[in-house]
């Protein structure tokens, strides 16, 4: 009897359109039929469909952000030491505040550097997006580890770290992750 009952209803909804199978299906299951509903959802057409590869698009997703905030990061910094250079005060918190700013920024650069080296992508490939990298002064500030303060390395570390957590977030399911932190002498 069963099979009678599923040819039945499965003659009677061949042409059901998506939304009113669905309806149906909700129905039955509402109705604590589950025979009409699982004959109904059996008998549902079956559709394919294609989409990219996760991997590249999340990939390419991560390193657009990555880069967009890399920018905004590095123009803050670079517009709060012009600023700090047009202050007309000679004193020692403006030179100091001035330093601060330009360690940041070697910061930033080596951050990403340390970051690149993790997830085994070049910095100019994980700044495709970025309008830093068109500068010509952008490679003069890319130091080595013993290059660096103290200061600015520990700053690098914590840029380096919070760049990880975000690929981490973002990447999903990129082939690209990040290898065990080797860390730099502080």
């Amino acid at each position: 009897m069963a099979k009678s009952q599923d040819k039945r209803i499965d003659k009677l909804s061949a042409n059901l359109p998506p939304k009113d199978r669905a309806l149906a299906i909700l129905d039955a299951i509402r109705n604590e039929d589950c025979s009409t509903a699982q004959s109904l959802q059996a008998s549902t057409p079956r559709r394919s469909y294609s989409a990219p590869d996760y991997a590249v698009v999340h990939l390419v997703d991560a390193v657009e952000i990555l880069s967009l905030k890399f920018d905004i990061a590095f123009y803050q910094l670079l517009a709060g030491l012009f600023a700090a250079l047009a202050n007309d005060d000679n004193d020692e918190d403006r030179v100091q505040e001035m330093a601060m700013k330009i360690r940041n920024i070697f910061a930033l650069v080596a951050g990403l550097d340390m970051f690149a080296e993790r997830v085994g992508i070049s910095g100019e490939r994980l700044l495709s997006f970025s309008s830093v990298l068109d500068s010509e002064f952008f490679e003069c500030l890319l130091l080595k580890p013993e290059q660096m303060q103290v200061e600015t390395l520990a700053s690098a570390n914590e840029i380096c770290a919070m760049m990880e957590k975000f690929w981490e977030q973002q990447s999903g399911h990129s082939p690209f992750s990040v290898s065990l932190p080797v860390p730099c002498d502080v």
